[in-house]
């Protein structure tokens, strides 16, 4: 249907002037309330707003640069109204409050033979990726490994002598959080599991640290086979 801008000419008279012209300004209103739902205007609901600077009781709204004055998006930001991703689901950050915050980190796909008083490096993790302002003002910082086998064809006697530790990057500061809960000797059917939790100390605002999962032999003259990947390392913020 035509819109005819400014339809009336009451300076350039013609012909059929007055019919031509009212039925332009009745096509235009036509034109005009079909941009509202139910093609009524005194709904106050337009049906598409394109380009639109707001879009206020808009049915929808594609490209507007913003509703009630905030913009919408699909990264966490302040003032800013949370869009889902393609999967229907908001990222994590778009959730900051009184949430516990998850990370976890399985070691590579590699393995190595222990030997005495010796430490190995597994894997490590940055937490929070980015700064995020805590609910408090600083986070419970939290580790865990889950009980899981980390090695295997085991040939000592004693099952006391290795041992989980978490080193904070920033001092070095060393905790201690796994121990052995399953063990037995023996070449073909050896095997050596821990389990293990502890607590690391406070994050304050806007900080990240860097904790890395280290595995020791403390003693004993024997050796197993550790296979990195079998072991997940899990770090809580609350």
């Amino acid at each position: 249907m035509a819109y005819t801008k400014r339809p009336f000419n009451p300076l350039s008279p013609y012909v059929n002037q007055v019919i031509v012209e009212l039925n332009q300004a009745n096509d235009n209103f036509d034109t005009l309330a079909k941009a509202f739902q139910n093609d009524d205007p005194t709904t106050f609901t337009v049906k598409r707003a394109l380009q639109s600077d707001t879009a206020l009781n808009a049915d929808t709204a594609l490209n507007a640069d913003t509703v009630d004055g905030f913009h919408a998006s699909q990264t966490p930001a302040p003032n800013t109204i949370p869009v889902s991703n393609s999967s229907g689901i908001l990222e994590a950050g778009w959730l900051e409050g009184y949430f516990a915050k998850l990370y976890y980190q399985t070691g590579p796909s590699s393995s190595f033979i222990t030997s005495n008083y010796t430490t190995y490096n597994i894997c490590s993790i940055t937490v929070p990726p980015q700064p995020v302002v805590p609910p408090r003002g600083y986070w419970y910082v939290l580790a865990y490994i889950s009980p899981t086998h980390f090695g295997a064809y085991n040939t000592a006697a004693g099952a006391q002598d290795w041992e989980f530790r978490v080193v904070r990057q920033s001092d070095n500061y060393v905790f201690t959080i796994g121990y052995v809960f399953d063990y037995k000797s023996g070449h073909w059917l050896g095997r050596v599991g821990a389990r293990g939790m502890g607590y690391l100390g406070n994050l304050n605002k806007n900080q990240s640290e860097t904790y890395v999962l280290q595995l020791s032999q403390m003693g004993g003259t024997y050796s197993v086979t550790v296979f990195e990947n079998w072991i997940t390392f899990y770090i809580i913020l609350i």
